[in-house]
């Protein structure tokens, strides 16, 4: 076996690769010329670029109560109930109940055959499901 010899920095000016037995910063690690070491000296990290400052919405009590009003509950999803994840959504969706308002409106038959096929659904999950609905209404209506 022929004697391990430390091997020449590439073309390009990259460093070497580390000789076997060697890790990197190790003085046996310089290239035999003298030229190069493992150490290489990295150019600067320059800073990213500065991004343009968003305009400022105008200050007032409107802007205040937007900010504190709970979202339309046409956006809030079906998901947001707790027991129905995608699936059950999915199964609601494609049988026309889109929203909160659709499934406190449906009747419990409905809700059964939209959710019908599904691990777990019983009358009494679809009867929780639409007092969920309802209770989130209730609330997002306010007094």
């Amino acid at each position: 076996m022929a004697p391990a010899t430390a091997p020449r920095a590439p073309a390009m000016g990259l460093s070497p690769p580390t000789p076997p037995g060697s890790s990197p910063g190790d003085p046996a690690c310089a290239v035999e010329d003298g030229a190069a070491t493992s150490a290489t000296v990295l150019p600067p990290v320059l800073p990213a670029p500065a991004r343009p400052a968003r305009p400022r919405p105008a200050e007032g009590p409107a802007v205040a109560n937007r900010a504190a009003a709970p979202a339309p509950i046409a956006a809030v999803p079906l998901t947001d109930i707790d027991g129905i994840g995608t699936a059950r959504a999915q199964r609601l969706q494609t049988a026309g109940i889109a929203t909160l308002r659709d499934l406190a409106a449906a009747s419990p038959a409905r809700v059964l055959v939209a959710l019908g096929g599904a691990v777990g659904v019983t009358p009494a999950l679809v009867a929780a499901l639409i007092a969920r609905a309802k209770d989130r209404l209730a609330t997002a209506d306010g007094p």
